[in-house]
């Protein structure tokens, strides 16, 4: 299930129902100290905010730089998730071009196929309203723990990378009216062999020495 006009619809829905006074929109933040019981959140503009309870919804990465002058070692815990990239390359069809049913989701690719995708998503079938009436789109994602050597390279070859495997794959040889792709650099957390006891050090961390800190 989805929005019709996407997952940021829910972002924005949650935005209208807020004090708009309370919201900081585009400003870094540089560290979080600690002082009297409250915590004082530094932003880059030199402002700074005080508060009693404070959540870190940021990837541990960046949640370690804020809290490096505050907690060393809880940083250096959060640093200790590794953390991969990914790349999504949608293509939108003419249906009476596109060979392929499309019957289903999409498909997931297994590692030993030593593709060059991870998956591809056939999104106007999931919901139809994502592409206009007479088009098809689909969504293939490239990279990840064990492929991000597939997405450091240009646009234009992760184009004809996912073109390609589409052809081997589902025998798709049309050419898309349409390409948009994005980059999501670190953007998914690895749960490695330790990962287990280094939540529970950080958690336990947060419980005896931050009172109303949460990450």
């Amino acid at each position: 299930m989805s929005f019709k006009e996407g997952m940021q619809a829910l972002a924005d829905a949650v935005v209208e129902h807020l004090n708009s006074e309370r919201i900081i929109l585009g400003e870094a933040v540089v560290k979080v100290e600690r002082e009297d019981g409250f915590y004082r959140v530094i932003l880059e503009n030199g402002e700074s905010i005080e508060a009693k309870t404070l959540i870190i919804t940021a990837p541990t990465y960046a949640a370690a730089e804020m809290l490096d002058e505050l907690d060393q070692e809880l940083s250096k815990k959060l640093r200790e998730i590794p953390y991969s990239s990914s790349s999504t390359v949608s293509l939108g069809f003419k249906k009476e071009d596109f060979a392929h049913s499309l019957k289903g989701f999409g498909f997931v690719v297994p590692w030993t196929e030593k593709r060059k995708i991870m998956a591809m998503t056939w999104i106007s079938s999931k919901w139809p309203f994502r592409a206009p009436e007479g088009y098809v789109l689909v969504r293939a994602f490239m990279g990840g723990a064990l492929g991000e050597e597939n997405i450091r390279v240009d646009n234009q070859t992760l184009l004809e990378t996912a073109l390609g495997e589409m052809k081997i794959i589902m025998g798709v040889e049309a050419e898309p009216v349409i390409c948009r792709i994005f980059r999501w650099e670190k953007s998914m957390p690895q749960y490695t062999l330790g990962h287990e006891n280094r939540v529970k050090f950080i958690e336990s961390r947060l419980d005896r020495v931050h009172p109303g800190l949460f990450v």
